[in-house]
């Protein structure tokens, strides 16, 4: 068939992906980098640098990896071409969709649920992440497209007589352990698709029982049944995990086979303490995603009856019975991405009921005329497109903030901004420079230095179920484990920087080399951001303001932690609050309330360095706010800082308070 031809039969398939494409292309590099992006980025980086060196989780979606490594040795590297494999491994993936849909159901149903996934927020989101989901995705999908074409072959797809008897393709199935092997090294949760086509078997066999004309006990789909019953009792079976276990090790990482293996013991706890809690996380999915139309998805299943029996059980066994092995047998972890492998079937289930819809609704309503015409066909392509999550889907792609991007319910991903924090950085920082930072794979990757050191001095005993501070002993220098580590590195080191993301602010941060750091460096408000903290040192230009706390709020952190400030006693009718902030422009911004019950919001013409120049309102200013005595009390006194609600826009985003006392 030529070019030409190809175009013409199939231009409005090329469209939607196409369509599909330029979505999941629009604004690719915006977010940072995440964490988990990082196992594949910072591999290939390493590897054109010549420095990759391997990693423990170099195995979890290799392939992604070495997808990236050709892009950023031809185009160089950067946050757009670390996500591009990911977007063309989901494209292709909506095009098996389309051809397993038809091959299963019809054409419409595969145009219906083509659109609907081109549209899906939680598709589109997890298409444009480089992390081995979408290339997952892909993997599973032709995985399912090869079974159904070597279990209903044609005739010319069998070449010899042993496969002939069995009416199985061997070239299809050839092609269906090599593309395994690529399943494989894209995610262990490809032996999920042996679970869904063993019980899809096992309904062909069961309902063939019942058919007088098909009943058989030797077919291959009874063969296969039988298989299925004995692995799943040699899996499920919790008298046996030890030793298939020992029998997978042998051929398996051990990774996968915990993966393989349920954690019984695990299961039982989880059975009384969060019986649905997994069910209930995937169905939020499903409920979010597409809103009421989810209903339509239920419905689906069913309506798929009345389309192709054969085919709905096959749907039933690659959705359903995983979403119940997922939701109740392999529930950790249970995140709102493991689901979507297995989504383009619940979307299919989707476009089954609007088909039927169309199919015997509006036929019987609607002109025959009308019905055929191109005018109406367009119609319900676009009252498809509007039944889609098309408008939260072009909010997100078009949003300027990072932060959680995506309803919770479709994701756990918060994007903490390093990139804006990390890149200026760049004009200031010297070679001889120390960094100390809570992310040393970001400050790598976007600053190129991979002798960061890292920054934490609490972890949790999983033995004890107990938060515990790092020990001295267990590091050598230079590290910032504990406060004499990092203490260390401040004195041997001229200037130094400390890049760190919420973690100084949690519980992972011991309390006393925080305020060491708080006292001892500047802070940039300048390189800061709402996510990302910056403070330097340089001992050749000494501090001119010291600084007791720390405190940054924002839009997105309305409320620091309760301070306290002692008074020896109360001999006056009234006091002043002494507060030392910075990037206050906003008359409402600002508001301290005292012992939880008194609260005042800070005059932002009141500031020591206002001088009727709205200007230097954005600078560090001392504020003195006069008080009621009878709003204190003798000994301890809390007070809070919170960011106003109704701000506006602002100049300088959110606030910064460095000292506060009650004179």
């Amino acid at each position: 068939m030529k070019f030409k031809e190809i175009i013409k039969e199939n231009w409005l398939l090329i469209l939607i992906l196409v369509i599909a494409l330029l979505v999941r292309l629009h604004n690719l590099g915006f977010l940072s980098i995440w964490v988990d992006e990082f196992i594949h980025v910072q591999a290939a980086k390493e590897f054109i640098q010549g420095t990759f060196k391997g990693s423990a989780d170099a195995g979890n979606g290799i392939l992604l990896t070495y997808s990236i490594i050709p892009f950023f040795k031809l185009f160089g590297i950067n946050d757009f071409l670390a996500r591009f494999p990911s977007v063309i491994y989901a494209i292709l993936s909506l095009f098996l969709f389309f051809k397993i849909a038809k091959k299963l159901f019809n054409t419409p149903v595969a145009y219906i649920g083509l659109i609907l996934l081109t549209f899906s927020q939680y598709h589109v989101f997890w298409s444009r992440i480089a992390r081995n989901y979408a290339i997952f995705g892909f993997f599973f999908l032709l995985l399912i497209y090869l079974i159904l074409k070597f279990m209903d072959p044609k005739e010319e797809d069998i070449k010899t007589s042993l496969f002939k008897k069995i009416n199985i393709s061997e070239k299809y199935l050839v092609l269906f352990i090599i593309a395994l092997v690529f399943s494989l090294l894209s995610h262990p949760l490809t032996f999920f698709v042996f679970f869904g086509f063993g019980f899809y078997c096992f309904l062909v066999f069961t309902t063939n029982l019942f058919d007088k004309k098909n009943k058989s006990f030797k077919d291959k789909y009874a063969v296969l049944a039988y298989l299925f019953v004995a692995g799943s009792i040699l899996v499920f079976l919790p008298a046996l995990s030890d030793t298939i276990k020992s029998i997978l090790g042998v051929l398996l990482p051990a990774k996968v086979v915990n993966w393989v293996v349920p954690d019984w013991a695990r299961l039982s706890t989880l059975a009384e303490t969060a019986k649905h809690s997994t069910f209930d996380l995937y169905m939020a999915v499903l409920k979010s995603d597409f809103n009421m139309l989810y209903y339509l998805g239920f419905i689906g299943f069913i309506a798929q009856f009345f389309i192709n029996k054969r085919s709905a059980l096959f749907s039933l066994a690659m959705f359903g019975y995983l979403f119940i092995l997922m939701s109740y047998v392999y529930r950790e972890p249970a995140l709102p991405r493991y689901l979507y492998y297995i989504y383009p079937f619940f979307v299919m289930a989707i476009a089954s009921t609007l088909f039927l819809v169309y199919d015997k609704l509006l036929k019987k309503v609607v002109p025959e005329k009308i019905y055929g015409s191109k005018v109406f066909i367009g119609a319900l392509l676009l009252a498809i497109i509007a039944l889609t999550p098309i408008k939260d889907t072009v909010a997100m792609l078009q949003s300027e903030k990072h932060g959680q991007v995506i309803p919770r319910e479709l994701s756990h991903w918060y994007f903490t901004n390093w990139k804006q924090a990390s890149l200026p950085i760049k004009n200031e920082i010297k070679e001889s420079d120390v960094i100390i930072t809570t992310g040393r794979m970001n400050v790598g990757y976007y600053l190129d230095r991979n002798d960061a050191i890292r920054y934490r001095q609490v972890f949790y005993n999983t033995e004890t179920r107990q938060y515990e501070n790092f020990k001295d002993k267990d590091f050598e220098y230079p590290h910032a484990y504990t406060y004499n580590g990092v203490k260390e590195i401040y004195d041997r080191n001229e200037r130094g920087w400390m890049v760190t993301d919420y973690y100084f602010d949690g519980i992972f941060s011991d309390p006393k080399t925080r305020d060491f750091l708080v006292r001892n460096t500047i802070y940039r408000s300048d390189l800061s951001n709402s996510d990302i903290k910056v403070l330097q040192w340089d001992k050749s230009k000494p501090k001119t303001q010291n600084n007791t706390m720390l405190e940054v709020l924002t839009a997105d952190k309305k409320q620091s932690k309760e301070f306290f400030v002692n008074i020896a006693q109360l001999n006056t009718p009234s006091k002043n609050i002494v507060i030392e902030a910075e990037g206050l422009d906003n008359k409402n911004e600002l508001k301290v309330i005292l012992n939880r019950k008194s609260a005042v919001y800070i005059d932002v013409s009141k500031g020591n360095k206002y001088a009727g120049n709205r200007a230097n309102s954005l600078k560090r200013q001392v504020f003195t706010i006069p008080i009621n005595s009878s709003v204190l009390v003798p000994g301890r006194n809390s007070i809070i800082f919170q960011f106003g609600d109704n701000v506006g826009k602002e100049r300088f985003e959110g606030a910064v308070v460095y000292n506060i006392s009650i004179q």
